[in-house]
């Protein structure tokens, strides 16, 4: 998956356009979201803002209804002393209205029978009409009876508090203004708290549904004006056509509900709206609904605008960006791969030549510099193995010359029955330091000896070669072995220049009566076995090795074998072979193989291939690093 770097180069793309995108698309819905809080408020304010005017005017229409209820209980204080003038406060009551704007109408009312006792009604009401404000004095008949009304009722039964203004439930006015109206009115008090009247002034709702009207964002909006108060719809302006409802419950619009949140989301009739609600002061109720897809409909058009803008300019960086990093990456490199197919094919002449970019120009030197090298290298490795093997087919030579310097044809004296013996070396390197020998001295003595040069290789073996000859030359002329080995060292350190020594353990076996004579010249102690008995170790005092002072004195010690008593010799290259964990094969393991092979009792031969084998079962194929040599002899007597 990826391996390739056009592949890569491609995958890197795609997730740059992707991430672009992503980012862009990221940055587009927050423009978005901006804008739809933008206009989500915008909404809100516009509510707000119709809201606040209205309650302005309320409030000054409370206000206007107070002092028109102060004017009332002067008028009333002053009729109860005898002083009270109708005219005067006719006069007083229209100069009131024209200073007011916002009434259509207004008037004082006194209780039955208050002001004069031979008449029971007694009110003055004041109305626009044509322009001028006129007194209409209707309301002062018995036919019109006003204490009767609900609104007089209402504000009688709420207004007993001389500052409070109470509103009553919207109604359609036949008798005054003609027109769909609300009115407030304020109780008036005599001087003893007693509720003695009160002032009204009547609102036209007509003006304040043009106002809420003129605030509908778009054509499909809805519109909610009622008295909440009083669970009293005003109007319902919906979807462009207005429905009256007046005097019907909240409840009978459906998609009404108390508890929306200003900007919610209402969804009815399969189309989602945002809902913006505000009540004012005197309980009256004001619901906007705004289609979503109106309210956004241009942002949402215009960010799938830029969306598509986005992606075609998205498109276009990462195609040349893929176009450069292919220019800057992915021909070099598959001029560099082809090369190298080239160069690992054998042509050792396969240059590359880039100038641009500069890592790949450098990269294309460093490997015409190296085909250079390898070129050379090659060559010299070819004069090196063609040397090599030289040395080699001479190493076996050497080897073949080593072998059959060493006693290989077993038994060696097939006509002698008074003793056994084998033997075997395996070198660590073609040619090893390590060497055995045996001879007759005479018809009734025979030596043997195992042998340990110090070194490895060529040298080792030459100097392996020389120790051999001599003890062979010496001891043959019936020296003792302490003598041969005196005599032996005295040649060697003559002609030693590189220092080379040999540890050697020979002994001399006089085979009429048992008596082996035996010297140690600074090698292994090597394992003995009376007949019936289990292999030990032999103690010994060593001498000095073979080729370190040419004074040195050899000492010898004798032993008395009986028929069947084996000895075993072998170089330090047996104790010391390791295992996969370092582990040396050691001297106590050597004992205990030895005696677990010879229960058997299959002869010196066997006892030494089955000792081969042991080693190299616990080398586990771990390389060998000495010479592995072992003598066995056993003693069959006469």
């Amino acid at each position: 998956m990826l391996k390739s770097v056009k592949s890569k180069i491609i995958f890197l793309s795609v997730v740059q356009f992707a991430a672009l995108c992503v980012v862009g698309a990221a940055l587009l819905r927050m423009s978005y979201n901006a804008n739809k809080r933008q206009r989500i408020e915008m909404c809100g304010l516009a509510v707000s803002f119709l809201c606040e005017r209205v309650n302005k005017t309320a409030t000054r229409l409370q206000e206007f209804t107070k002092g028109l209820a102060r004017m009332g209980e002067v008028f009333f204080a002053a009729a109860s002393s005898g002083r009270g003038e109708t005219d005067l406060m006719e006069l007083s009551l229209l100069k009131y209205f024209e200073g007011n704007s916002i009434a259509v109408g207004g008037g004082i009312w006194f209780e039955p029978f208050s002001i004069k006792p031979d008449s029971r009604l007694f009110c003055r009401y004041a109305l626009k009409k044509n322009g001028e404000i006129v007194i209409d004095r209707d309301f002062e008949t018995e036919k019109y009876d006003y204490p009767d009304k609900g609104w007089y009722k209402t504000v009688k039964a709420s207004g007993l508090d001389g500052r409070k203004a109470v509103w009553t439930a919207p109604y359609f006015d036949t008798s005054g203004s003609n027109a769909l109206m609300t009115t407030v009115g304020v109780g008036m008090l005599d001087g003893d708290g007693k509720f003695v009247g009160m002032s009204t002034a009547d609102w036209s709702l007509d003006s304040i549904i043009d106002k809420v009207r003129s605030v509908l964002p778009t054509e499909s909006s809805s519109l909610l004006f009622a008295d909440r108060g009083n669970d009293f719809i005003l109007v319902l302006h919906d979807g462009g056509i207005q429905r009256k409802f007046i005097g019907r419950s909240l409840s009978s619009v459906k998609w009404y509900r108390g508890d929306v949140k200003n900007g919610e989301i209402l969804t009815y009739g399969g189309r989602d709206y945002f809902t913006f609600s505000k009540t004012l002061d005197n309980k009256m109720l004001i619901v906007m609904n705004v289609p979503a897809d109106e309210l956004l409909g241009d942002v949402v058009r215009r960010i799938w605008g830029m969306f598509l803008a986005l992606i075609v300019i998205c498109f276009g960086i990462t195609y040349a960006v893929y176009r450069v990093l292919s220019a800057n990456l992915n021909k070099p490199i598959s001029l560099l791969l082809k090369k190298t197919a080239q160069f690992g094919a054998g042509d050792l002449d396969a240059k590359i030549e880039i100038s641009s970019p500069e890592e790949f120009s450098v990269l294309a030197k460093s490997f015409n510099k190296m085909t250079g090298d390898i070129k050379r290298h090659v060559e010299k490795m070819t004069e090196i193995n063609a040397e090599k093997r030289r040395i080699e087919a001479e190493l076996e030579i050497a080897k073949s010359i080593q072998h059959s310097n060493l006693p290989n044809v077993f038994p060696p004296y097939p006509e002698r029955g008074d003793f056994d013996i084998y033997a075997s070396m395996s070198a660590a390197k073609e040619v090893g330091g390590d060497f055995y020998d045996f001879f007759m001295v005479d018809d009734s003595r025979f030596a043997f000896l195992i042998a340990d040069v110090s070194g490895k290789g060529i040298p080792a073996a030459l100097f392996m070669m020389t120790t051999s000859t001599l003890i062979r030359n010496l001891g043959q002329t019936g020296l003792s072995p302490e003598a041969l080995m005196t005599r032996v060292n005295k040649q060697i350190c003559k002609s030693n220049d590189q220092d080379f020594f040999v540890s050697v353990f020979l002994c001399s076996l006089d085979s009429p009566s048992g008596r082996l004579t035996c010297v140690n010249a600074g090698h292994n102690p090597p394992l003995i076995r009376r007949v019936g008995g289990e292999w030990e170790y032999l103690k010994c005092e060593p001498n000095l090795v073979v080729g370190a002072l040419d004074s040195t004195q050899y000492s010898s010690f004798r032993l008395d074998l009986r028929p069947g008593d084996s000895v075993f010799l072998y170089t330090d290259g047996v104790t010391e072979a390791q295992n996969s964990r370092g582990e040396l094969f050691g001297e106590e393991r050597l004992r205990d193989c030895l005696n677990r092979l010879s229960a058997n009792g299959d002869g010196v031969r066997q006892l030494l291939l089955d000792m081969e084998r042991e080693i190299a079962e616990y080398a586990e194929g771990e390389p060998q690093y000495d010479d592995v040599t072992m003598l066995a002899f056993t003693y069959r007597g006469n």
